[in-house]
Order: structure tokens, then sequence, then C-alpha cells
């Protein structure tokens, strides 16, 4: 069963970062969560993947390492357009139709030329006491994973608008997603 709820960005502090409420139903299990929290999406409009495409710091090199998107385009030496790097954080509570409680959180990048974003991610689902994370048996860390996407237009400036998140099917894991286009 999935139910999901799309909301407009909240301005952050910052221009660069919006604060967006995510919420939805998530069958996971034997139960059905009901998912509420708030993302934190960030973009920079400095090109991260040619800074210094020869550093084995490259930002983008270590996020490709990471399983993290990056569009082919942003890899190049001599760029076309610049490249914007977004990154979505996500800190939600996650109540289970039998009762059970989990936190679920994700952080994940993209790297494209775009300024049109769809970032499909997968957030993960913690016990809500740091003690238990480890514990064998604990039913937060047999849950899996669970997809969510976020909307997005990044100005050329990095400003973010338009900004929106939803909880989305965790059935299956699908790759990160640009533009309707998987990648990574």
């Amino acid at each position: 069963m999935l139910t999901a709820t799309t909301a407009l960005a909240v301005p952050a502090a910052h221009a660069n970062a919006v604060t967006v409420p995510v919420s939805g139903l998530q069958t996971l299990g034997a139960e059905t969560f009901t998912i509420s929290g708030r993302a934190i999406i960030a973009a920079n409009p400095t090109d991260p993947c040619r800074i210094n495409v020869l550093n084995p710091l490259d930002p983008c090199r270590i996020l490709t390492t990471l399983g993290q998107s990056v569009d082919p385009a942003c890899t190049v030496a001599t760029p076309v357009e610049p490249c914007r790097i977004v990154v979505a954080s996500l800190a939600a509570s996650a109540i289970g139709s039998a009762g059970t409680r989990c936190n679920a959180v994700s952080l994940n990048a993209a790297v494209s030329p775009s300024s049109a974003f769809t970032l499909a991610t997968r957030a993960r689902m913690f016990p809500t006491d740091p003690n238990r994370i480890f514990t064998p048996g604990e039913p937060c860390r047999q849950l899996g994973t669970f997809a969510v996407t976020y909307r997005l237009n990044v100005s050329a400036d990095g400003i973010v608008t338009n900004a929106s998140g939803q909880v989305g099917s965790g059935s299956v894991d699908l790759p990160p997603v640009l533009d309707g286009t998987p990648v990574g």
C-alpha cells in the first residue's frame, strides 16, 4: 500500500537551502508505517566536479564511490555548462501499524548540469534508541530501505525553488534518477 503526500518547500535561513516536509505511508515487512519528517535540500552553484579533476580528493569521484548520482556530463574536464551539486538530508519518525517505532534517515547527493532535478533516493529505518542499533533481532534494522523522491529547480546562482518531497514505493531498490534518467 502506498499513499504519498507532497508539500511545497519552506525557505530556510540560507538562500541555497530549503526545508521540505516529507510524509506518507509505506509498507515494510508486515507493517504499514506512517512516516513524517523534514528534509533539508541544499544546492551549490560551484561546479564540484571541475575544481581539480586530477585531485584524488575530487568531490565527484568520492560521490561516485559512495554510490551517489553524478551525471556523466559533469565528469569531463572541459565543461559545456556548469554542473550543480544538490544534497538532500531526511530525518523522520516512522510508526508502524503494529506499534513499531523507528527513525527514518537518509543523506543523498546528486551532481547534474540540469536546473530541474528529480532526485530518487533511499531512506533507511533505525531504532529510536541508539543503544539498540546493533541489537540482533531489532525490528527497525530488519525493515530495510524505502524510496523518497525530491523534485526541485536550482538557478544558476544555486537558489533552490519549487522543491517538494514525497515518500515513494519501497518494494524494489531503484538506481538514483536525474531528470528521469537512471545514473550512478
